[in-house]
């Protein structure tokens, strides 16, 4: 390692000589400059973006099902076994979960059912994790409940019977399928928003 100047020892191997010039205000605008955009027009950018060969079909699809790209690589005689094991206690957990958080969402218990399987359906050919149990929260679940009661409250679908001694009976089947509409309703504004 050699110096400019003579009078200057020779560094050792192991020091660093860190040799820089002067970064003045006017050379970091020149080299930061701000570069004007010419932004495309949206014909031009769909024809950049469209052109496709098989390649990056192939690249784009497997990008958007992951389970293309990782079932063919699938080691079927050491895996199996485990993920069927693991795969049943996860589905039996979830189908638990999911009529328990049924209840929480005010609506019937097999709708439940709807809220556990789907996901995990879903899940599979559009997921990216291979550790990971996809379906409804419980929070989530009573804060749907009580959207749902406040707006399908029992009271809405009282029923004037001469013929029972109480005289008043719930119209169960429409209150569960106003219930129904509007945890699903709010269910799709919200996937809406998180999209």
């Amino acid at each position: 390692i050699t110096t400019e100047r003579m009078d200057v020892p020779l560094l050792a191997y192991d020091e660093y000589l860190v040799s820089r010039s002067i970064y003045s205000e006017l050379n970091f605008q020149q080299e930061n400059e701000k570069k004007e955009t010419i932004r495309k027009s949206i014909p031009k950018r769909l024809k950049d973006s469209c052109s496709c060969t098989p390649v990056t079909a192939r690249h784009k699809l497997k990008k958007f099902f992951p389970v293309l790209n990782w079932l063919p690589k699938y080691r079927w005689k050491e895996w199996f076994v485990h993920d069927l094991v693991s795969g049943l206690c996860t589905g039996l957990v979830a189908t638990l979960q999911g009529l328990a958080f049924a209840l929480l969402t005010e609506v019937p218990v097999g709708y439940g059912l709807y809220s556990s399987f789907f996901p995990i359906l879903t899940y599979f050919f559009l997921g990216t994790s291979r550790h990971i149990a996809v379906g409804p929260f419980p929070v989530i679940c009573l804060m749907v409940g009580q959207v749902v009661l406040a707006m399908a409250p029992d009271e809405k679908y009282i029923i004037t019977n001469s013929t029972d001694s109480n005289g008043t009976m719930i119209d169960f089947e429409a209150r569960d399928a106003a219930r129904v509409v509007i945890s699903s309703t709010l269910s799709f504004l919200i996937g809406i928003i998180q999209v």
